[in-house]
């Protein structure tokens, strides 16, 4: 593709760049003084840390590439972007050189090892710099720069004097917009009555918080490396602190933010360079599923231009840069990195339910607006215990073999959407009145799926931490109670009465009368998001997933993962959809865990007495829990504990004394013990069922005699409909696992 020229110097042999001395060594561009527009001409110096050179970075975006300019490097021409070259045009002085480090001009971007290195030493290239200057751009032709500023410095003035914070306070603040701006939000008017705006001040702040410099990927690492960065805009300069506090006051309401036009800015990305991107180098999944929303002309650089604040214990060489390998190899290995560093399946969280193979992350794919749910957060689900991820990867296929339990299969599933809870929707009549039919389809499969009507406490509990992913309006777990009764709130303020009094039982929705719906299924921004599933499954297990579904996908608990991922079938493998939250599995097997309700979930419950020895049970799996377990479901109270500690002492003390009693007293002791135990066994062999904890245990049938203990596991896996508890105990090999019903490795 041909280049178009942008006032290059004529007849002047191409510069080339001298390789680095090191691996340690970069270079800093002189720029040599000049008046405005006149050429540019620069020399390249190489310097070593060891030196402490004086500089200063440079942050832009790149442009169009196939647009150039040319300067003047050591005499020769060194072609760049008309976007660099507007940036130098404006920087550079009329009186002294400036020194200045570019990575267009500093690097040379044909040595392919030495992008790499270079890449590597990025954060402390920007740590080490004087400044950070911000390159935004040019100004417009009517010249919004200067409104634009002047009205953000108002708006930072305002919002600390309302806040009662100064900007060194600002500066100070880890997360403006949730711990300032959201959480003292009573104390902020809307932006338009501030009292010192009119209808002409929107168009120049829209233009302002409208350039693609805010997407770029690079910004993230180059903003947060160093403390002092001054951003121009044309000829007028601002602190990056303001306006990152501005932007969050501006998506403070999605409703005022979208009515004014801000929400089709990026205002978001701009609070998020400088928020939940700077402080989470040891969960750098969770930066780079934040910075699959930024852009990169390269998509390896998604991973590389984050490097320099991510934070591993293991696997860091995975993701050394290399331009040499190709984009599927820089992924993949970033998979394998998270399976060491993180001992979780959670790398496979960020699936995109279009990557190919679909146990790749895509990570120059928007992810935010498919997944609703935060990963920034430690969270407390458990589905798979305390397991840690076991895994193996054919690079040849690109098939990952993955240890886990396959749950379930989907039965019922319909489509909801995360604009369901946003306030955009919730505040008008017609988005209220499309929610209304939506929301009647949803309800009327739970009835379909559960034969219930109205709903029991325990299914719309089920629901409400479903649909909230079992998170708060803070991204924190949140408390089972308020998640229900918001969730009540929701559906009232939504529904029709005649709707509503069907599904709602009186008792809750009364309990219900002081909740607050608009918190329901928060946070949502002002996003288009895709297609997420409610769903029923065959055991009427009931969740949600973050992807489209169908009856007949398979719910799969990896081997240390956060959440269920949810499978397609297809052929001998699996692809991966999305994940999910399923009531009443997410904190299996955590210390402290007793037993989370699963209403209306059947399970089978196999118990081996000894190698020939075999109990079935079969039932509701509370019921299960409660008559195997006794205690599971709730924790002694201090005086059950004195009991059972006192009559413990009685047992062990009547023991101590059996020494001391007669001859007589011994076998009289004795023939009690054999006459309790006969007479126990003839009621058991009588008994028909037994009550246990208020539930009746019954015998289904004789006891089953087989040839072979072969015999008997082949039949308890067709009854129960899966084999992975017969690879767990030993019994069958990996080679007989079918993988269609439950396997224990999934290939995908």
């Amino acid at each position: 593709m041909s280049s178009k020229n942008v006032a290059t110097p004529d007849r002047v042999q191409p510069y080339q760049h001298d390789d680095l001395p090191t691996e340690q060594s970069f270079r800093i561009t002189e720029i040599l003084p000049g008046d405005v527009d006149s050429p540019i001409s620069c020399l390249l110096h190489v310097a070593n840390w060891s030196d402490h050179p004086e500089y200063e970075a440079v942050s832009y975006t790149w442009g169009d590439a196939n647009v150039k300019a040319a300067v003047l490097c050591h005499g020769q021409r060194l072609e760049i972007t008309a976007s660099l070259y507007q940036a130098l045009n404006h920087l550079k002085l009329s009186q002294r050189s400036r020194f200045l480090w570019t990575d267009a001009l500093c690097t040379n971007q044909l040595n392919i090892p030495e992008r790499g290195n270079q890449v590597n030493q990025m954060k402390k290239i920007y740590y080490n710099a004087k400044r950070v200057l911000i390159w935004l751009g040019p100004d417009s032709s009517d010249n919004k720069a200067k409104t634009a500023l002047d009205l953000i410095n108002r708006f930072a003035d305002f919002i600390c004097e309302r806040l009662g914070v100064t900007m060194s306070d600002i500066h100070s603040i880890d997360d403006v917009y949730q711990k300032a701006v959201l959480r003292d939000r009573h104390k902020l008017p809307r932006p338009d009555r501030c009292g010192f705006t009119t209808d002409a001040s929107w168009e120049p702040l829209i233009w302002f918080y409208s350039h693609k410099y805010f997407t770029r990927a690079w910004v993230i690492q180059e903003v947060n490396a160093n403390e002092n960065r001054l951003l121009h805009c044309g000829r007028k300069t601002i602190e990056w602190d303001r306006v990152h506090l501005v932007a969050a006051y501006f998506i403070m309401e999605s409703a005022w933010s979208k009515h004014f036009g801000f929400s089709s800015t990026f205002c978001w990305w701009v609070l998020t360079v400088s928020g939940e991107l700077r402080h989470h180098g040891s969960n750098w999944l969770h930066m780079l599923y934040l910075a699959s929303n930024f852009s990169s002309a390269d998509p390896r650089d998604i991973i590389y231009s984050l490097l320099g604040m991510i934070e591993t214990s293991k696997g860091h060489e995975l993701l050394r840069p290399d331009y040499g390998k190709g984009v599927l190899d820089v992924y993949r290995n970033c998979v394998k990195a998270a399976f060491l560093d993180f001992g979780t399946a959670d790398v496979l969280l960020y699936t995109t339910d279009s990557g190919h193979p679909s146990w790749i992350p895509q990570w120059n794919r928007t992810m935010l607006f498919r997944n609703p749910f935060r990963f920034g957060k430690k969270l407390p689900w458990r589905p798979a215990g305390n397991t840690r991820v076991s895994w193996e990867i054919d690079e040849d296929l690109n098939v990952l073999s993955l240890a886990g339990v396959v749950v379930d299969v989907l039965e019922f599933v319909e489509p909801y959407n995360e604009s369901y809870f946003g306030n955009a929707s919730l505040e008008s009549a017609s988005g209220k009145e499309s929610l209304k039919h939506k929301w009647q389809r949803i309800l009327g499969m739970m009835e379909l799926g559960l034969s219930q009507k109205p709903f029991t406490r325990n299914l719309l509990q089920a629901a409400a931490t479903s649909f909230s992913f079992g998170l708060d309006e803070n991204s924190d777990p949140g408390e089972e109670h308020d998640l229900l009764l918001r969730f009540i709130a929701y559906l009232k303020d939504l529904l029709d009465k005649e709707t509503y009094e069907k599904y709602v039982p009186v008792g809750l929705s009364q309990e219900a009368a002081g909740a607050s719906g608009h918190l329901f299924g928060k946070p949502v921004w002002d996003f288009d998001y895709p297609e997420s599933s409610f769903f029923i499954t065959k055991k009427k297990l009931v969740g949600c997933a973050t992807s489209r579904n169908s009856p007949g996908d398979v719910l799969f608990i990896a081997h240390g993962s956060t959440y269920p991922l949810v499978l397609r079938p297809k052929q001998d493998h699996f692809l991966i959809k999305g994940f999910s939250w399923v009531s009443g599995i997410m904190r299996r097997s955590q210390e402290g865990w007793k037993g989370i309700k699963e209403p209306g979930a059947h399970g089978d419950l196999i118990i081996p007495l000894s190698q020939d020895r075999w109990v079935h049970m079969r039932g509701l799996v509370d019921d299960l829990k409660a008559v195997t377990l006794g205690q599971w479901l709730r924790d002694m109270t201090p005086f059950e504990e004195f009991i059972m500690t006192v009559m413990t002492m009685v047992v062990y003390l009547a023991a101590a004394l059996a020494n001391n009693s007669s001859t007589a007293g011994n076998l009289i002791l004795l023939l009690l013990l054999l006459i309790s135990g006969a007479w126990l066994e003839l009621i058991n062999g009588l008994a028909e069922g037994q009550s246990l904890y208020g539930r009746v245990l019954k015998v289904a049938g004789p006891p089953q005699a087989y040839t072979r203990r072969l015999d008997l596991v082949d039949e308890l896996i067709k009854e129960s409909g899966r084999d992975d508890w017969a690879l767990g105990l030993g019994v069958i090999s990996a080679s007989r696992l079918n993988i269609d019903q439950g396997p224990k490795r999934a290939a995908l």
